[in-house]
C-alpha cells in the first residue's frame, strides 16, 4: 500500500473558513489526518503477513493460506470502504464521530490478536471457509476499522476544506503499507517472534485507536463554508453506472494477477513470507505512483511494455517452460505484474471523479479487489481442474486493453479512431486469448485424470507404457 513529490501540495481555496475551537486547521489538519491515514495504512499491511503466519502451519503451509488469507483482507477493505462511503453520507457531523469512537473502544476488546490454540483446525472443516472464519474471529473488528480509516478522513477532508484536492491522501496511505511490507520480511519476521510481534502491534493499535478516536470526537457538528455531510453533494453528476463497471473490472484485473502470480510462484518453491510480500509490494507501488501524480503513468509506454510483459508471461507460463528456475522465474513474473497493474492503476487514476464521489470511488475499487481475489482463491479451485487463473486473468487483462482504449484512444497507435486501426487491435488482443487457450490445452495433454482441491492439483499421465502422477 518515499519522500519523493510533496504528497500535499498547497491548494488555494477562495476563502479559508473561520477557525473552530477544537478543530485541527491549515498544515495541522493536514499532519493530522496524514499521520492518522499513514498509521492505520502501515498497521493495516504490517498484520498481513503476520496473522498469515501464525495460522500457516494450521493448514499444511500450502500456498492456498496465503491467497485466502488476501479475499479476507480484500473483501473487509470492501466492508470498511461501504462503511466509510455510508458513514460521510448518511449521518451528521457529530454522529459520524460518535459512532466511529464507540466502535473504536469495542475494537480493543479482541486484542491481542493471537489466534488460540484451541481454534486449530480439526481436519474435517473447509480450510478456505475456517480460514475466513478465524480471521475475522482474530482480526476482524480492528482491521476494519483501519480499512476505513482513509476513505473517511479523506471525506471528512474534502469537506472541511472546499477546493483541496484529498486523492494524495491515498497515495501517502499506500505508502504506509507498502513501508509495512518492506520491513516486515527483513527487520521485524527475522527478528521479533511471532507472539512478541502480535502483542506489539496490539499495543500500537490502541495508541491509534486512542488517537482517532479523539480526532473523531472533536469533530464539530459543522463549520463555516462546509458541506453538510448529510446533504447530497451536487458538486458533479454521479458517474454513469459504465464507469463504475469499468473501476470495477480494472481493479478486479489488478488484484486477480497478484494471487495468481502469487500462486505460480509459490507453488514451486515456498509459501514463505517475503514470496508474499514481494508481489504485493509491486501492486502497491503501482498504486502509490498511479495516485501521487500524473507524471508517473503514461499510457503510450506502458502499452508497449505491456505487450512485452503478458507476452513473456503467457510463455513462461506453458508447460514447456513450466522447469524455468527462480532466479528467472521470479523477475519475469514481478515484472509482468508491476507492468499490469500500473496499467489497470493507471487508467483508475485517469478516471476518478470529483471528490464528491470519492467513497463511491474507493467502495468500486475495493469491490474490484474483492471479486478478483475471491475468484482466484475460492472459484477458481471449485471449478477449475488445473491452474489456469492465471492465464483467465492474463487474457482480462489484454480485454481492459482493448476496452479502455476503445473508449478514450489516446495514445499509440496515432490513428486509434480509424475503424481498419480498432479492427487490428482487436484481432491481436483475439489472437493472444487463443494464445492462452492452446497454453491451457497443453497443461491437460495425455492427462487421465486430474483432480483440484485447496492443497493442489493432482494429475495422472499416460506416457506410454507408464503412468506417472504429477
Amino acid at each position: 500500500m518515499s519522500s519523493g513529490p510533496h504528497l500535499f501540495p498547497s491548494v488555494e481555496t477562495p476563502a479559508q473558513p473561520a477557525v473552530v475551537p477544537g478543530r485541527p486547521t491549515g498544515r495541522e489538519s493536514k499532519l493530522v489526518y496524514g499521520l492518522v491515514i499513514f498509521s492505520s495504512a502501515f498497521l493495516l499491511f504490517e498484520v498481513q503477513p503476520l496473522i498469515a503466519k501464525l495460522i500457516l502451519p494450521w493448514f499444511g503451509g500450502v500456498a492456498a493460506v496465503w491467497a485466502v488469507c488476501l479475499v479476507f483482507f480484500q473483501t473487509v477493505l470492501l466492508l470498511g470502504y461501504l462503511y466509510a462511503h455510508l458513514l460521510a453520507r448518511k449521518f451528521p457531523r457529530r454522529t459520524q464521530g460518535r459512532i466511529h469512537a464507540a466502535l473504536l473502544a469495542a475494537s480493543l476488546l479482541v486484542l491481542p490478536i493471537l489466534p488460540k490454540s484451541s481454534w486449530q483446525p480439526s481436519g474435517h472443516e473447509d480450510p478456505a471457509l475456517y480460514i475466513l472464519w478465524l480471521l475475522t474471529l482474530t482480526i476482524g473488528l480492528p482491521f476494519f476499522l483501519l480499512s476505513s480509516t482513509s476513505p473517511l478522513l479523506q471525506a471528512w477532508y474534502a469537506r472541511s476544506r472546499p477546493g483541496a484536492s484529498p486523492y494524495r491522501f491515498y497515495a501517502l496511505s499506500n505508502v504506509g503499507s507498502l513501508l509495512a511490507l518492506l520491513i516486515y520480511p527483513v527487520f521485524v519476521e527475522p527478528k521479533i517472534s511471532s507472539s512478541h510481534q502480535a502483542i506489539g502491534w496490539s499495543a500500537t493499535y490502541v495508541a491509534i485507536a486512542a488517537i482517532y478516536g479523539i480526532l473523531a470526537l472533536r469533530r464539530p457538528p459543522q463549520s463555516p463554508g462546509e458541506t453538510p455531510a448529510a446533504a447530497p453533494l451536487p458538486v458533479t453528476p454521479r458517474p454513469a453506472w459504465k464507469l463504475q463497471v469499468l473501476w470495477v473490472a480494472l481493479a478486479a484485473c489488478g488484484s486477480a494477477l497478484l494471487l495468481a502470480i502469487t500462486n505460480h510462484i509459490t507453488q514451486n518453491v515456498a509459501s514463505v513470507p517475503f514470496l508474499w510480500v514481494l508481489p504485493l509490494s509491486l501492486y502497491l507501488l503501482s498504486f502509490i505512483l498511479c495516485f501521487e501524480g500524473q507524471i508517473w503513468y503514461h499510457r503510450s509506454l506502458y502499452l508497449r511494455l505491456l505487450v512485452v510483459a503478458l507476452g513473456g508471461m503467457a510463455y513462461a507460463y506453458s508447460p514447456a517452460y513450466s522447469g524455468l528456475p527462480l532466479i528467472v522465474l521470479l523477475p519475469l513474473f514481478c515484472f509482468g505484474l508491476f507492468v499490469c497493474c500500473m496499467f489497470c492503476h493507471g487508467e483508475l487514476a485517469r478516471l476518478k471523479p470529483d471528490p464528491s464521489h470519492l467513497t463511491l470511488f474507493y467502495v468500486m475499487l475495493s469491490l474490484g479487489g474483492a471479486l478478483g481475489a475471491a475468484f482466484v482463491a475460492l472459484v477458481a479451485p471449485r471449478i477449475f481442474s488445473g491452474f489456469y487463473e492465471l492465464a483467465v486473468a492474463l487474457g482480462g487483462c489484454m480485454v481492459l486493453v482493448h476496452v479502455v482504449h476503445s473508449r478514450n484512444p489516446t495514445g499509440p497507435p496515432t490513428q486509434a479512431r480509424s475503424p481498419v486501426v480498432r479492427l487490428a487491435f482487436a484481432a491481436i488482443v483475439a489472437a493472444f486469448l487463443i494464445v492462452l487457450v492452446i497454453v491451457a490445452r497443453q497443461q491437460e495433454e495425455q492427462t487421465l485424470v486430474s483432480v483440484r482441491n485447496f492443497y493442489g492439483v493432482l494429475r495422472v499421465k499416460d506416457q506410454g507404457p507408464d503412468v506417472v502422477v504429477a
